[in-house]
């Protein structure tokens, strides 16, 4: 883990939000979901996050080859 991470998260508490729906087609899936971050001022941020994956199966495993997160606050 990087030193700006371990900054980050010694700064702030992440919470798991709504999990809004997945759509899965062949090697692909999308998750919409929601998080929130707090601040150890009490501040806080709500993100709105679309996830795309793409899996591969190697070797007997199935394994994420790629992925795009885009976040909106």
């Amino acid at each position: 883990m990087n030193t700006l991470m371990k900054i980050t998260l010694k700064r702030t508490d992440i919470q798991m939000g709504d999990f809004d729906n997945m759509i899965i087609s062949g090697n692909w899936t999308a998750i919409h979901s929601w998080h929130v971050v707090t601040a150890k001022d009490g501040s806080r941020d709500v993100f709105d996050s679309m996830a795309f994956y793409h899996f591969t199966e190697a070797d007997g495993d199935l394994r994420v080859d790629q992925c795009w997160i885009k976040e909106n606050s």
